[in-house]
């Protein structure tokens, strides 16, 4: 997991780098190439998470405020993943 870490936090300063550069030599500001690392430096760091389920569709989620499927009403049932 560690150099994952370490690739994606490679990844986020040679964005960096490249945007200023082509910030001072173009004079244009390239801010989108390093935002979509962003999400993947933020997310949580447990092994093991609890989704819930739906038995007749594929519906899954991780938002416990969900207690029943939005397409049909079913129950939904609480899994470990990880």
């Amino acid at each position: 997991m560690r150099s994952g870490r370490g690739l994606l936090l490679g990844a986020l300063i040679g964005s960096i780098v490249i945007t200023i550069v082509v910030a001072l030599v173009f004079r244009v500001y390239f801010l989108f190439l390093f935002l979509p690392v962003l999400p993947f430096l933020f997310r949580s760091k447990g092994g093991v998470r609890e989704v819930k389920c739906c038995t007749s569709c594929d519906f899954y989620t991780d938002e416990m405020r969900y207690n029943y499927c939005p397409c049909d009403g079913t129950p939904l049932i609480k899994e470990r993943i990880g």
